[in-house]
């Protein structure tokens, strides 16, 4: 039993460990730049295109990144970076600055998927994606499915009209 108990503590801090490392984001010219920990480009995000900030949490957690910060440019274009990475609290207080709004993020402890548009105030706080379950084909599908929940994700409605209404379609 102790043998176990070590083995798993030991595992859990690996995966914590790795979840920690998972780059770092930064403001450059106006941009929002997500690098991986050996600084390669992960997403690069041009402020003045961003019509909405939100957050999003999965079910994948602990052993997955499951906490994101989601910029929304148009009603096809969505881009993240992980809520975990290193400075994106320091960015997103910088980017509240220019935005003329403080952008606090409150669902880090959330267990499910669940979603929170952070900026502009007109709809601060709906929810803003639609979250679907994907139905696993095949006996691998069905064991990766069994250990991490597949879903998918889709702009809410309401968030799709308020897009297309501030030229962001």
């Amino acid at each position: 039993m102790y043998r176990y108990i070590v083995k798993w503590t030991a595992y859990l801090y690996q995966t914590m460990s790795a979840q920690s490392n998972l780059g770092q984001v930064s403001i450059q010219d106006e941009t929002i730049v997500w690098t991986d920990s050996k600084g390669r480009e992960l997403n690069r995000i041009p402020v003045r295109a961003i019509r909405i900030v939100g957050e999003v949490t999965t079910a994948q957690g602990p052993f997955s990144d499951d906490w994101w910060i989601y910029f929304v440019l148009s009603t096809d274009d969505y881009r993240e970076v992980s809520a975990y990475a290193l400075d994106c609290h320091s960015v997103l207080a910088k980017l509240g600055d220019i935005l003329g709004r403080e952008l606090t993020c409150q669902l880090a402890n959330s267990t499910n998927c669940h979603s929170r548009i952070l900026w502009p105030e007109e709809i601060q706080e709906r929810e803003l994606f639609d979250f679907f379950t994907v139905e696993p084909k095949g006996l691998w599908q069905k064991v990766k499915a069994s250990l991490f929940s597949p879903m998918r994700f889709a702009l809410k409605e309401p968030i799709v009209q308020f897009l297309e209404n501030v030229g962001g379609n």
